[in-house]
């Protein structure tokens, strides 16, 4: 088996499990009106979040390529 396989598979169960999750956690009911409220300031934090992550990435990830294609020579 090769060594590329590994992180590959573990990453299919990573994500198998996190589906899984987010799918058992959408069918549970909303008990109480309080929790529903703070389950809609907890998704506007995630969301504002993941949003700003993203658009940190997308500025950083470019320079960061082009300094390791060139640290390793391949941009020539």
């Amino acid at each position: 088996m090769s060594f590329l396989l590994i992180p590959l598979f573990s990453g299919s169960v990573a994500i198998s499990v996190a589906l899984f999750l987010l799918l058992a956690l959408r069918k549970t009911r909303v008990r109480f009106p309080g929790m529903a409220e703070i389950a809609s300031y907890i998704a506007l934090g995630v969301r504002t979040y993941l949003s700003r992550q993203f658009k940190t990435i997308l500025l950083i990830a470019p320079f960061l390529a082009l300094i390791i294609g060139l640290f390793f020579n391949l941009c020539n």
